[in-house]
């Protein structure tokens, strides 16, 4: 894996970590809302994972936030 996409990750991960953080929610519960693990989102939070597409958008909707934004910051 590049530098790149491992920054890339990272920063993804950081702007679902905050936005999480700014609804209130545990990882917990974001888990059980889109059906995954919380394993899996400390995962992603952490950079270590990208979420897939599908899984994306659900975080998305249930933190109630433009995907785009997860993207560009």
């Amino acid at each position: 894996m590049t530098a790149s996409r491992a920054i890339m990750r990272r920063s993804i991960g950081r702007r679902i970590q905050k936005c999480r953080e700014k609804a209130g929610i545990s990882q917990e519960t974001l888990a059980e809302k889109v059906s995954l693990s919380s394993t899996s989102i400390s995962n992603i939070e952490r950079g270590a994972n990208y979420p897939t597409f599908e899984n994306f958008i659900r975080i998305a909707n249930v933190l109630e936030v433009r995907s785009a934004y997860r993207c560009t910051g």
